[in-house]
């Protein structure tokens, strides 16, 4: 039978298989914490906050899992393949790299314009985040893109100032 494109397609994954590079399953990861399709561009500027970008490069890691039936390349940008995929990327990964991973998002999104798909990112992330959090909860909270209910969300779920040692 001849190769067309519903035969030739790659195997869509549901679980994560053990023989992933540490790049790939990076990727994976970075993904599968966006709460929507993403571009390169933000897989990017993940690499770039987390201090060096992986090797060998994204675009062709990126490209290596499109091929193995790992991550779709739609329209809206790049997905997982599967929702249990998904599933199984994210409980996979240890929870304090994941709460990292979705703060290092909402931090490149607000950067990149997109409040308030920030805020639902970090929203995610919480009440469990960083302290350092703080102050993205508050530059999105008053951001007018980020709706008066999310906002509350946001302030509600943010981690409590330390409080001053007593003398």
């Amino acid at each position: 039978m001849p190769d067309t494109p519903l035969t030739n397609r790659p195997k869509m994954h549901t679980g994560v298989p053990a023989s992933l590079t540490a790049v790939e399953q990076w990727v994976l990861r970075a993904v599968a914490v966006a709460d929507a399709p993403c571009g390169l561009w933000f897989l990017d500027q993940m690499a770039n906050r987390a201090g060096t970008p992986p090797q060998p490069s994204i675009e062709g890691t990126v490209e290596e899992l499109i091929c193995r039936g790992f991550l779709v390349d739609t329209a809206a940008g790049l997905r997982l393949a599967t929702i249990a995929l998904r599933d199984s990327v994210l409980r996979d990964a240890p929870p304090s790299l994941r709460q990292g991973l979705r703060e290092t998002a909402a931090e490149v999104l607000a950067d990149a314009g997109r409040p308030a798909q920030a805020a639902r990112q970090l929203l995610r992330a919480m009440p469990a985040s960083s302290g350092s959090a703080r102050t993205l909860v508050a530059r999105l909270a008053d951001h007018p893109a980020v709706s008066p209910s999310l906002a509350a969300d946001l302030l509600l779920a943010a981690p409590a100032p330390e409080e001053a040692p007593s003398a």
